[in-house]
């Protein structure tokens, strides 16, 4: 009887932990895809640097038009929120100085620059959006007790969403 009972608890025991293991596995995916997704949008801000930055000395040198120049973290590193709206800023200054210029507009360079900086705020858009539906999964998956304590066994902490709004960035991408 006792062989029984402790064979049970046995059994009982295994698969409680291959439903865990299932459950650990599925909150790592999702902070992965969560990590890999900031370290993406870290790359794009980087490029949009760069490029602002290209656009900042073009408009000095052939046009003797000043941009604010933008001081960046180390961005491999991790996102950085500060920079993205800051950099949005001054791409909209970008766009402000270009409607208010012919001179520039005629710049075949001065297309080449807006092109790739819609782009990148195109992509930059859809990995925010992307984040947040991964915020969103297991944000919903750890108000589940498995899940709870999956998190617990992972170290995991509900995520904040990226506050996106449509019309507000997609403004900044308008030519």
């Amino acid at each position: 009887m006792i062989v029984y009972i402790i064979s049970g608890v046995i059994a009982i025991i295994i698969v409680f932990t291959m439903i865990m293991i299932v459950k650990v596995s599925k909150v790592n995916d999702l902070k992965d895809n969560i990590k890999e997704t900031r370290k993406n949008l870290s790359t794009l801000l980087n490029k949009k640097y760069n490029i602002l930055n290209s656009v900042r000395k073009f408009l000095k040198t052939n046009f003797k038009v000043e941009l604010e120049k933008i001081e960046k973290s180390n961005l491999e590193e991790e996102y950085d929120m500060e920079l993205d709206k800051n950099l949005n800023i001054l791409n909209k200054d970008f766009n402000d100085i270009i409607e208010n210029t012919p001179k520039i507009q005629k710049e075949k360079k001065i297309d080449l620059f807006k092109t790739n900086l819609k782009d990148i705020d195109e992509n930059i858009y859809g990995l925010k959006s992307y984040y947040n539906d991964n915020v969103q999964k297991i944000n919903k998956l750890l108000e589940k007790p498995l899940y709870k304590l999956a998190a617990l066994i992972t170290k995991t902490e509900k995520y904040k969403k990226f506050d996106i709004k449509k019309e507000a960035d997609l403004e900044i991408l308008k030519d």
